[in-house]
């Protein structure tokens, strides 16, 4: 009776069912380029983020000087440059329209250069009118 026993405990090790070392393996490869997928998108998506950051400043900063230049008398409008924290901005102004109705084109580009050294810009573009009241 134990030959019987010994037989049936050995006959019932070889019907478990369990992962092979070769499922294991494909499972962890699966896993490990998951994980390597996701940690590629982390700097990628970091530096999306920083360049929408500095976009939204620098449209910021030339809707701030179109503001300016909209509260200036007409004949005092002119063209100019600074450079606020670390951006370049310009201004131009034209003359684009004659009597009766004189019209200044405005033109705002600020300028700034990524981590990498790539150049970018935002340029705003307006008419001013005078204010004949």
């Amino acid at each position: 009776m134990t030959k019987d026993m010994s037989k049936n405990r050995i006959e019932k090790l070889n019907q478990q069912e369990g992962m092979t070392l070769v499922e294991i393996l494909v499972a962890v490869t699966v896993l490990i380029v998951g994980i390597l997928a996701v940690a590629i998108m982390f700097p990628t998506s970091s530096g999306n983020i920083d360049h929408a950051g500095r976009t939204s400043t620098a449209t910021a900063l030339a809707q701030e000087k179109l503001e300016e230049i909209r509260n200036t008398l007409f004949d005092s409008i002119t063209g100019g440059s600074d450079n606020p924290s670390g951006y370049s901005r310009v201004w131009t102004v034209s003359d684009d329209g004659s009597y009766p109705f004189r019209l200044r084109r405005v033109t705002v580009t600020v300028s700034w250069s990524s981590g990498l050294g790539r150049p970018h810009s935002v340029t705003l573009e307006t008419l001013i009118a005078e204010n004949k009241i």
